[in-house]
């Protein structure tokens, strides 16, 4: 989880451009925080409160990344760290509008279908079944690696394979899929899409006979595809923790 105590944040979702308090509870009496701005990062000095060191910023951006400065590292979303952390190990704040509420904290987990599963072999494309880039596609055995022709090159993945595979999926702790590509498209531009109420044919069967897919565990095919901080005192201990000042 990166996002920050939502009691230490005031308001805890701001609107974009709004100023934000950000609070820290922590023994330390000086600090700075650190927000990545445009790919540069920036430093803003804490003051002391009540239970710690807080400070306020406009939130310039969604998600709003941020990490603390303190004396004794940096303390970002995986705790205290030595050195400073990559942007994925800071804090994030979300400013509004906000992806639903079912979203937050959700664990997703990104299938790309032809490549994870093949649950009905005999939906897979042929050779030459369609055209991209003015050349023929090339099908490909489920076990044969990746060639030249990249994204001309089809395994024959589908639908059917990734609901076979949501035991093992919930078992991993996944709450939400992302699935790409899925839709019919243009011969010539696969990733693309003609409309979003249908799927491609090489992704799934239309239903017939009540027949239902079965579940069950993956099988081998299955491919994991006390006084104020000074400014000057916090930047020197600080920037000397961090490959480029601030």
């Amino acid at each position: 989880m990166n996002h920050h105590d939502l009691e230490h944040l005031h308001p805890p979702f701001p609107e974009l451009g709004e100023e934000v308090e950000i609070r820290l509870e922590t023994a330390a009496r000086e600090g700075l925080l650190l927000f990545e701005r445009d790919g540069e990062l920036h430093t803003k000095p804490m003051e002391p409160w009540g239970g710690g060191l807080r400070a306020r910023v406009p939130v310039h951006a969604s998600p709003f990344r941020y990490v603390f400065c303190l004396p004794e590292g940096f303390w970002g979303s995986h705790g205290l760290e030595k050195t400073l952390p990559r942007y994925d190990r800071f804090f994030h704040l979300l400013a509004k509008p906000l992806p639903p509420e079912w979203a937050l904290g959700t664990v997703f987990y990104q299938i790309f279908p032809d490549r994870f599963r093949q649950g009905r072999p005999e939906l897979a494309p042929k050779n030459g079944a369609w055209r991209y880039g003015g050349r023929p596609i090339r099908k490909k055995a489920w076990n044969e690696p990746p060639g030249e022709d990249g994204a001309r090159e089809f395994y024959g993945g589908d639908l059917w394979g990734v609901l076979e595979a949501l035991p093992y999926l919930e078992a991993l702790g996944v709450e939400a899929l992302y699935l790409t590509p899925i839709f019919q498209s243009p011969p010539e531009a696969p990733p693309s899409t003609t409309g979003t109420r249908s799927a491609s044919p090489s992704r799934t069967p239309t239903r017939s006979g009540g027949e239902t897919p079965t579940a069950g565990p993956p099988s081998p095919g299955t491919r994991p595809s006390g006084t104020r901080t000074s400014s000057a005192s916090s930047a020197a201990w600080c920037a000397s923790r961090r490959p480029t000042p601030c």
